[in-house]
């Protein structure tokens, strides 16, 4: 994740970061159901997506101590 991306992340507030991590683990879910029903065009996304939403949940995490 690039610098930006992780700042822009830093300054959202707690409920913001809480409906990100939402989003993207709704996201994963279909990308599991997508992928066992038809082979995925790219493999890399769905790791992609939960190293994103382990970041999301780390800066929260943070935030809240």
């Amino acid at each position: 994740m690039k610098s930006k991306e992780l700042q822009k992340l830093k300054d959202q507030s707690a409920q913001e970061l809480m409906l990100s991590a939402q989003k993207l683990k709704e996201e994963i879910a279909r990308m599991g159901i997508e992928g066992s029903i038809n082979k995925p065009k790219n493999t890399n996304a769905l790791g992609k997506k939960k190293q994103e939403l382990a970041v999301v949940l780390t800066i929260l995490n943070e935030k809240s101590q």
